[in-house]
């Protein structure tokens, strides 16, 4: 699997499908494995880097007999402790979780939460009409940064409006579904003409329960950002567009 963006505009993920903690075999493209929350990325950022350093090193006969009974053994051991430690292991899961569930309902009601409770105020008072938003398409707002609001187009339907503040390398954002009382909000880091989503830095609100998302925005040459995201309750992922509105 490799980096980035491929021939089609799809994202590309370099991140394991097989988690090396729980053995769950994830869809392709899985950022977090979604039974223990281990990082894929990192794993196979690790792996290979094991596999590299191992590569052309010739063991001894004798050393490979003593490697193969260590791991052997390991692998006992390791089954040993897995069946000692099953309601710690399930505990933990649970506990994991619910952290990651708080991280991010603290998005509603932590210390960010005002500056996100300001965009929002600001953005419903707008009351943007659909022509604006359908207008922003083919004549999107040509702003110094990231800051504005946006139309959310899913082919050439928008679905959705945001409000976006950008303060250095980070951007706060808040936005919601048309004809709905979906919510969503969040942080994202800037990657070079890029910006990432990580977990735990952005939720979506629907019928009063918060789900965690991941995912990237990039910028295109019409002024548009084309993202992409996954949701860590489940394996839905989407993509979509979003252009800046020209205000009046």
């Amino acid at each position: 699997m490799s980096s980035g963006f491929g021939a089609q505009g799809h994202l590309e993920v370099d991140a394991d499908a097989v988690c090396a903690q729980c053995a769950t075999v994830n869809p392709e493209g899985t950022l977090i494995c979604k039974t223990c929350g281990n990082n894929l990325r990192d794993q196979r950022t690790l792996r290979l880097v094991a596999e590299q350093a191992l590569e052309g090193v010739d063991l001894g006969e004798k050393r490979r007999v003593m490697l193969s009974g260590l791991l052997s053994f390991m692998g006992i051991l390791l089954v040993l402790l897995t069946v000692l430690n099953l309601g710690s292991i399930q505990t933990w899961l649970i506990d994991m979780q619910n952290t990651e569930a708080a991280t991010v309902r603290g998005l509603w009601n932590g210390e960010d939460s005002a500056v996100f409770g300001a965009l929002l105020a600001n953005l419903d008072a707008m009351q943007l009409n659909g022509g604006a938003l359908e207008n922003a398409r083919t004549n999107p707002a040509q702003n110094p940064d990231a800051t504005g609001v946006y139309a959310i187009f899913v082919g050439e339907t928008v679905v959705a409006v945001a409000n976006v503040e950008q303060q250095g390398e980070e951007l706060f954002f808040v936005g919601r579904v048309l004809d709905s009382d979906t919510e969503y909000r969040g942080r994202a880091q800037a990657q070079g003409s890029a910006f990432a989503v990580f977990e735990g830095n952005s939720g979506v609100m629907m019928d009063g329960e918060v789900f965690g998302i991941v995912g990237i925005a990039r910028l295109m040459d019409d002024a548009g950002y084309e993202c992409y995201g996954q949701s860590l309750q489940s394996e839905r992922s989407f993509q979509f567009v979003g252009y800046p509105v020209a205000l009046q």
